[in-house]
């Protein structure tokens, strides 16, 4: 869940997608995780593969799909959302 092992994978799949010779690659991260690794993971996402990708018209969009249940109460939901609103603008999840 490390930027720098997240950023080995995405190196891997650019090469993949540099083969198809389609300019741009829409990109949909399926959160069915554990709360536990939302944040660590949401952020070596966003490091290593999303980073400003946003503010570029020639890369296609990144969206996260949150599974729910999020947190395990109310103080937890209340924490993660927080922690990833950070991360990401509303543009991002969904």
């Amino acid at each position: 869940d490390s930027a720098e092992d997240v950023g080995n994978v995405f190196g891997e799949l650019k090469q993949l997608e540099s083969g198809t010779g389609c300019g741009k690659f829409n990109r949909l991260f399926y959160f069915a995780i554990p709360p536990s690794v939302f944040v660590p993971i949401g952020k070596s996402l966003k490091e290593a593969v999303i980073g400003n990708s946003h503010e570029d018209p020639n890369v296609g969009w990144s969206r996260l799909i949150v599974e729910k249940p999020f947190g395990r109460d109310s103080e937890s939901f209340r924490d993660l959302s927080s922690a990833m609103s950070d991360l990401y603008t509303e543009d991002y999840s969904k």
